[in-house]
């Protein structure tokens, strides 16, 4: 074997064979499968774009949102909790909340407020929950306690620390 490894014929017939490997390899192996995923590419677009489409429709409001600030808050609790909770079909009498001032540490301004659900199933605290960290992305909930009430099966009281970052 050691002889046949130090015969330079060897290495004459080896490296056209390998040379001629290569390019037909990129025909036969490569190149299909390149266009099978640019392919499967394309129809995941437009699979998505249908997505957008029905997220545009739902809350077409997304697009115009820098647009309509002018002199407005980024970002208020208030506003925010109730918009959320009335899609969450949670009554105005089933939370309180309380907003501390923006405060800034650090040139990054934030915005801590605590929110306490009273009566509320523990699926709507879930959609209520993901529906605020959804449309507010520089939301983030700090602490969160959940208490099972005596009188129901899926009743809760849930205590929120929320901390908004601007």
């Amino acid at each position: 074997m050691k002889d046949m490894l130090k015969n330079p014929v060897l290495y004459y017939v080896l490296a056209p064979i390998i040379i001629l490997i290569w390019p037909l390899a990129l025909v036969f192996v490569y190149e299909p499968a390149s266009v099978k995923q640019k392919q499967d590419l394309a129809d995941q677009y437009q699979d998505a774009q249908v997505v957008m489409n029905q997220i545009l429709e739902i809350d077409g409001s997304r697009l115009d949102y820098k647009n309509n600030r002018k002199g407005k808050p980024d970002f208020d609790y208030a506003v925010a909790i109730n918009d959320v909770s009335q899609e969450c079909s949670i009554k105005s009498s089933q939370y309180e909340l309380s907003a501390k001032p923006v405060r800034e540490s650090r040139g990054q301004k934030t915005q801590d407020c605590r929110v306490v659900l009273e009566d509320v199933g523990i699926e709507g605290f879930a959609k209520f929950l993901s529906a605020l960290q959804i449309r507010w992305a520089g939301l983030q909930c700090s602490n969160l306690t959940l208490t099972k009430q005596k009188d129901s099966a899926d009743s809760w009281k849930v205590d929120l620390d929320f901390t908004y970052y601007y």
